[in-house]
This record gives structure tokens, C-alpha cells and sequence, in this order.
């Protein structure tokens, strides 16, 4: 903890270029995820509420990708009602985070742009809003 999240950019399925550095001065919640995922899906509903109750407040979410498609990622997203930017998780970014070792795992990074946080595996709700809110 403490060190600085790597950078990251990409493109969403809706041809949106978005980057780490665009969110300075946020709390960024980064979560490695995938459609294909059980553990993924099943964290989602409380990801969305949480989104909804902190998104006025300096909170982002952004999800990253792992071993998918943009086509797969905006069907799923739409269906979901997920707000949040996504996009494609490389190779080397999937490194920079440390290998990301399971899917999914979530980091808080601060205002900072430092890492606050990791969960690896799902993310529970209200575990995850205690980081959140520690944050802010």
C-alpha cells in the first residue's frame, strides 16, 4: 500500500479514451474484472450502489477487463445499468498492477493517486464502502 497506482489508458466500447491521470484529485476504484466471471457478476449489484451513493462525492469507478471483448463488455455493462467507463485490461497493465493474481480484484487508489487498498476476489459491499469512505 502506499505506492503509486501505475498509469493506465484505453478505449470503451462507446470509442472513449479514458486514462488513470483523467481522475487526479478522485478516489478511483479499479477493478480487474471479466463477463465471463461468476465472482465478477455476483459483486456487481453492490458495486452499482455503491457508484450511485458516492459518485457526487469524488468517487470513480472504472473497470478494467481481463481475457475479453469491448462487444461482450457493452452488452453486459448496458443489461447491468453499469455507468462506468470500461475498457480492456493489457497485458502490461495487468503487470503494473503486480500480476493481478485472481479475478476479480478491486484497488482503491486515493485522491493521491497512491494505492490504498487491494481486494482480491470478490468485493463485498460493505467492506468495500468502509475503503471507499476512508478515503474521501
Amino acid at each position: 500500500m502506499g505506492q503509486p497506482a501505475a498509469e493506465f489508458s484505453g478505449k470503451t466500447a462507446e470509442d472513449k479514451e479514458i486514462r488513470l491521470s483523467d481522475y487526479k484529485g478522485k478516489v478511483v476504484v479499479v477493478n480487474f474484472w471479466a463477463t465471463w466471471c461468476s465472482p465478477c457478476r455476483a459483486e456487481m449489484p453492490g458495486f452499482i450502489k455503491l457508484e450511485k451513493k458516492y459518485r457526487d462525492k469524488d468517487v470513480v469507478f472504472i473497470g478494467l477487463a481481463v481475457n475479453d471483448e469491448l462487444p461482450k463488455i457493452a452488452k453486459y455493462t448496458t443489461e447491468h445499468q453499469i455507468v462506468w467507463p470500461n475498457i480492456l485490461a493489457t497485458p502490461e497493465v495487468i503487470e503494473s498492477y503486480g500480476g493481478v493474481k485472481a479475478i476479480p480484484t478491486t484497488f482503491i487508489v486515493s485522491r493521491k493517486g497512491t494505492i490504498a487498498a487491494v481486494v482480491e476476489g470478490m468485493a463485498e459491499e460493505g467492506p468495500l464502502e468502509v475503503e471507499i469512505t476512508g478515503q474521501l
